[in-house]
């Protein structure tokens, strides 16, 4: 119960209480997504970005505010979605009412169940597989950008490992005592990683899958997890408000944390830059921090009104944009990074309002010098 208010209740609060704030700073409001916007990806290679709320993915091209396409899932809620390799391909999974059967009109989009995972093609929106072996609720999926490999985890406190061009379940892994909330595989292939409501952070050695260790370092859920470009690094964040970096030294887990600054709620999403030079993190609180980390460091903190929990961060694979989606908001934020002098957000517009799109861009961010 105290999970469920902080996390649709209290962000409505802070919403609500920043109101008159915010109007007062001239914010525009434009209606793009919709609230409950829970995770942003760019492709790997860059052109598109996507979005997800409710059962919706919605793909923008990348820096031109133009919508590329729309996906009305199969799901009532999309927990997760990734790409395969060459961009082609978009993964997702959910959650499955029967309202959504019941009302469907859509034989190619029939509700499938809330513990498989779909891959459909870009181009023509056909379904090519679908991930079968869950048992429960998948929480969180992960595809290898330089391989074939897809990690997956679910309430049914599983990790699994699949093949993305066939379909096939590789490996199950039970180490988890309650669910599963995110999974990662680094660059390298030499390490998965999976975290969890049990606090735990279990890191398994590829391609056997031999457990290297089990650490409990947080205190509290641990909801995000992301490995630097090279593969050295893994960043942790949790509910806890902190966020850890672990380095792998051959065998030997090296932890230590960021200093200078922290959350003051869940932190729910990491993205290092492509350069491996900064780490992103965003949280419950409405902000997300910009680390630097080579000197492990504080670097700077960036507040958006209005939005409640930003719930997902990611830099684009060409390293010129920054993408966060506030939950709360109705709108997706697209940052340009320069140095990480970062400008004030381009608001994408739905491609019904003006042709071609209008860019709106406003300020409505506060910028702090420290926690």
């Amino acid at each position: 119960m105290n999970k469920l208010f902080f996390h649709l209740i209290f962000p409505l609060l802070i919403c609500l209480s920043l109101a008159s704030e915010t109007a007062a700073q001239g914010v525009q409001v434009v209606l793009p997504m919709g609230v409950e916007c829970r995770k942003v990806l760019f492709t790997p290679d860059g052109e598109y970005v996507g979005v997800s709320r409710k059962d919706q993915i919605t793909l923008w091209l990348s820096g031109s505010r133009g919508k590329y396409l729309e996906i009305n899932t199969e799901f009532s809620k999309v927990n997760s979605f990734s790409y395969t390799p060459d961009s082609k391909y978009i993964l997702y999974t959910g959650e499955t009412n029967p309202l959504k059967r019941f009302f469907n009109k859509r034989p190619e989009f029939a509700p499938t169940e809330s513990h498989n995972i779909v891959m459909r093609d870009l181009e023509t929106l056909s379904k090519v597989l679908e991930f079968k072996g869950h048992t429960n609720d998948v929480t969180a999926i992960f595809v290898l950008w330089k391989g074939e490999i897809m990690a997956s985890g679910g309430k049914d406190k599983t990790v699994r490992l699949w093949d993305i061009k066939t379909g096939k379940q590789l490996k199950v892994f039970k180490d988890h005592d309650q669910k599963v909330l995110e999974v990662a595989i680094s660059p390298d292939s030499k390490y998965l990683v999976s975290a969890g409501a049990d606090r735990k952070i279990v890191v398994r050695k590829l391609p056997e899958g031999d457990l290297l260790t089990i650490i409990p370092n947080h205190t509290d859920w641990v909801r995000a997890l992301g490995f630097s470009p090279d593969g050295k690094l893994l960043a942790t964040g949790s509910d806890d408000g902190t966020v850890l970096l672990v380095k792998f030294n051959i065998g030997n887990l090296e932890w230590q944390s960021m200093e200078g600054g922290h959350h003051t709620g869940w932190v729910y999403d990491l993205s290092f830059s492509p350069d491996g030079r900064f780490l992103a993190s965003c949280s419950q609180d409405e902000s997300f921090i910009i680390w630097d980390v080579e000197n492990k460091v504080f670097k700077s903190r960036n507040v958006i009104k209005n939005g409640g929990s930003i719930t997902s961060i990611h830099f684009d694979p060409k390293g010129k944009y920054l993408a966060t989606t506030p939950f709360m908001s109705e709108d997706m934020y697209l940052w340009e990074v320069s140095n990480l002098d970062i400008s004030p957000p381009i608001h994408y517009r739905d491609t019904t309002d003006v042709n071609p799109p209008m860019i709106t861009i406003i300020s409505p961010v506060v910028r702090g010098e420290g926690c």
